[in-house]
């Protein structure tokens, strides 16, 4: 039997050891009403020899009014690690196709998109530090039919100094960033251009987020949701880079209620039948704002859907296309 001074350090080693696993991994479960925390997989997503592994997905959009959804970007997810800092960087980007199927996307019927680029930060036990997600837009030219469009079109006229008729032909980025402190989230909005006399800034108010600091950004795939169970539910914040990025059109960060449906859903995904859990977000007006397929099996995340501004966006996994390459199909270094 070992001394006495020894069974006290590997007792204490071992109470240190479960300790952590209980705070890192087990409360954020078993907490009411929390949301999920955010999940990496190592060896699969980031320690790869040939780089982070890249996971594509195929964008899609439904306007009011159309038969079918129709698709708008071609995306791809991966992970960095840094670390430095022990962290990891969940990186999104959308990219408008040349594919003359693809359908252009507007935003307030006056910008066209070109790129939307999002990122979560996040520790290793799966907990937000912070986000940013960029959008890149072109003007064109339309008949404003919306008071508020009319205003936002005149507001960035006024800073670029064109007239009514003038579109600049280079594209104008649009960035809403912000990080999680003291359980609480500091959101920042940011329009800049060469053709800007100085960028439009403006600071969101301040939101609680819950011990995981999850807040939800609806065009941002997300590859894993571990520890779902039927019936669980919280809250969380919404962003959404599409209108809160913009002067005028942001009213603050939004809440969204989510629920896991009481019955797991049949996925139908490139001829594959899946069972999956569901998740179900609402506002707080009980109005449908989106969906969420993961495999009940695994952690995969299948398809996400959001409703945003009246159409209806869904995300699919492309289960057969997986690469190592930096995003050539996409344009990217």
């Amino acid at each position: 039997m070992p001394p006495r001074w020894m069974c006290g350090i590997i007792i204490g080693s071992w109470l240190g050891t479960i300790g952590w696993l209980f705070w890192h991994d087990l409360l954020p479960r078993w907490l009411p009403g929390e949301p999920p925390p955010f999940h990496i997989d190592d060896v699969e997503e980031v320690q790869k020899s040939s780089g982070p592994l890249r996971t594509f997905w195929i964008v899609e959009r439904q306007l009011k009014g159309q038969a079918k959804p129709r698709s708008v970007f071609q995306a791809a997810t991966w992970v960095d690690y840094h670390k430095e800092t022990d962290e990891y960087t969940l990186n999104a980007s959308l990219d408008a196709s040349k594919d003359p199927k693809f359908q252009p996307v507007t935003v307030a019927k006056l910008l066209k998109i070109d790129r939307l680029t999002s990122t979560y930060r996040v520790n290793h036990p799966g907990q937000l530090r912070s986000l940013e997600a960029k959008v890149e837009v072109r003007f064109i030219n339309t008949e404003e039919q919306d008071t508020a469009e009319h205003s936002l079109r005149k507001f960035f006229l006024e800073q670029l100094s064109l007239t009514r008729n003038d579109a600049p032909p280079d594209p104008i980025s649009l960035c809403i960033s912000g990080e999680v402190r003291d359980h609480q989230f500091f959101a920042h909005c940011r329009a800049d251009s060469k053709y800007l006399k100085k960028p439009i800034q403006i600071d969101l108010p301040p939101v609680p987020v819950s011990h995981t600091g999850s807040v939800l950004l609806p065009l941002h795939p997300v590859n894993h949701i571990r520890g779902l169970h039927v019936g669980q539910s919280w809250r969380q914040p919404l962003v959404d880079p599409l209108r809160d990025a913009l002067p005028g059109f942001s009213s603050g960060v939004r809440w969204l209620n989510a629920r896991v449906l009481p019955h797991p859903e049949r996925l139908d995904l490139n001829g594959e039948e899946t069972t999956c859990l569901v998740i179900e977000y609402t506002n707080d007006e009980n109005e449908p704002m989106g969906r969420t397929w993961v495999e009940e099996d695994g952690e995969r995340v299948l398809q996400q859907e959001a409703l945003l501004e009246g159409s209806r966006w869904i995300m699919r996994r492309e289960l057969t296309r997986r690469s190592h390459n930096r995003l050539r199909e996409l344009g990217h270094d």
